[in-house]
């Protein structure tokens, strides 16, 4: 994390490994102002506008948002599009911004419920499509659609883990590709 340093300076670095979660505490959000606690998080206050990288328990490898705006997950590049600045909404759901481009949000794409939903990004609109939740299971977290009435989560397509694999929405089961 030592090359990260001098990106976090003024906010909080949340890297969900395997393992360990570490987190350092957040001193200013996006807007330049000490940030909320985040009470949506079961046993988990999380400060609200904090800066995280999102690891896959399953390959090790991080939530990206590709140039096409497709989200995968991607080996570790030093990338903008590696990190999500985690924002409260509002009733227990976050919006997850991409540092690369803060108007752009994770997002379920035809705001469906289908397993199988595309996951990308796309300006920020508030839509329900771009409201989750994160929930911890165990040591890790998973992250749930409100589109989905939170059933679905993030989840690696066919478990795989290679390089660029996709990222869509299926129905959430425990397994490690729905673990981050």
């Amino acid at each position: 994390m030592t090359k990260l340093n001098k990106i976090f300076a003024l906010s909080a670095v949340f890297c969900i490994t395997m393992s360990q979660a570490v987190m350092i505490p957040a001193k200013v959000n996006a807007e330049g102002a000490v940030p909320e606690i985040c009470l949506s998080y079961v046993n988990n206050e999380i400060p609200s506008g904090a800066l995280y990288m999102i690891k896959s328990v399953h390959s090790g490898r991080f939530l990206t948002a590709d140039d096409d705006t497709n989200v995968c997950q991607r080996d570790y590049v030093n990338s903008p599009a590696q990190l999500w600045r985690i924002v409260c909404t509002e009733e227990g759901y976050v919006k997850l911004l991409c540092e690369n481009n803060l108007q752009m949000a994770l997002t379920v794409e035809d705001v469906s419920i289908l397993n199988g939903s595309n996951i990308g990004v796309a300006e920020y609109s508030g839509a329900d499509a771009q409201k989750f939740r994160v929930n911890k299971e165990g040591l890790s977290y998973y992250i749930t659609t409100k589109t989905s009435e939170n059933k679905s989560s993030l989840d690696i397509k066919g478990k795989s883990k290679a390089e660029g694999a996709n990222v869509h929405q299926y129905k959430y089961q425990g397994n490690s590709n729905q673990l981050f």
